[in-house]
């Protein structure tokens, strides 16, 4: 699950007994999961609903600012049921910038949860199988041998041939499928940073992703497809003021169904910002 971090991002696996919250596994070091803290808060209410929760910035977040300082800037949280009905939860945060999580990476992490077995308890070991007895000798000539079924032989190696391809077609496929997750998610990130950037600068958005970069997000996005980054063609509107961002370069053109530009999809639009609160 760590192939998944970047920078300075750090996971806990945790899992709930006698109403308390203890840690199965952890990257990094200061974790408190203890009550009155905002990821006991985000942990309960994950754990209680059964859903995952995205925080894009707690420092500019509503139900957050009006309490103590919170001890990360962005994070996902989101439960996982385990084999045997043992359910955990997974908690990633990152410590100082923005829009570092999205929901369209779920699947991504969900996939890599379910493999955790180290975290359910080892089956018992299989009993060694006793020795065989040695076989009395033989006192009657053996029977000739049954001479092989090459047809039928045949038969089952071309079945085992086609259930090799189906497996091999349906991995490239879910392989596709789980890019195409983390393009999305990418967009996402770009839309929402973009719009924190308007509602800072009274509406104009960003001319390039670099002006995002540290303030509103940790680094330029990949495309997992393409391997680089494909989100370079931003296009904007005046009435109304808004933006739209695309994967360039056709990387998820097999996967493409519906209207539009293939060599220009996914793409997401962004809403008019918001107007920036006052503070009194």
């Amino acid at each position: 699950m760590q192939a998944l971090l970047k920078g300075r991002q750090q996971l806990a696996v945790i899992g709930k007994r006698n109403n308390k919250w203890e840690i199965l596994f952890k990257t990094g070091d200061n974790w408190d999961f203890g009550e009155g803290s905002l990821r006991y808060r985000v942990s309960e209410a994950v754990h209680k609903e059964k859903e995952a929760v995205v925080i894009m910035d707690s420092a500019r977040d509503d139900r957050f600012v009006a309490g103590p300082r919170p001890e990360f800037r962005s994070a996902l949280c989101f439960p996982v049921t385990l084999p045997g009905k043992k359910q955990i939860t997974i908690f990633v945060e990152e410590p100082e910038h923005p829009m570092g999580f999205s929901l369209a990476v779920l699947p991504a992490w969900r996939e890599l949860a379910e493999q955790l077995e180290d975290l359910q308890p080892a089956p018992p070991p299989k009993p060694a199988p006793a020795p065989a007895a040695p076989p009395p000798e033989d006192l009657e000539p053996q029977p000739p041998k049954e001479e092989v079924n090459w047809p039928a032989v045949g038969l089952v190696s071309v079945i085992l041939l086609a259930a090799i391809g189906y497996g091999i077609v349906s991995f490239l496929r879910s392989r596709a499928e789980s890019q195409l997750a983390g393009c999305t998610s990418n967009l996402a990130v770009i839309v929402a940073a973009s719009n924190m950037y308007a509602r800072d600068h009274g509406g104009h958005y960003p001319k390039s992703l670099d002006e995002l970069v540290g303030t509103y997000m940790l680094d330029l996005p990949v495309c997992p497809c393409a391997g680089s980054n494909t989100y370079g063609d931003l296009k904007y509107s005046q009435e109304p003021p808004g933006m739209s961002v695309s994967c360039s370069g056709g990387f998820h053109r097999k996967l493409f169904k519906g209207s539009g530009d293939p060599q220009h999809w996914p793409f997401m639009e962004s809403a008019p910002p918001a107007a920036k609160k006052k503070r009194r």
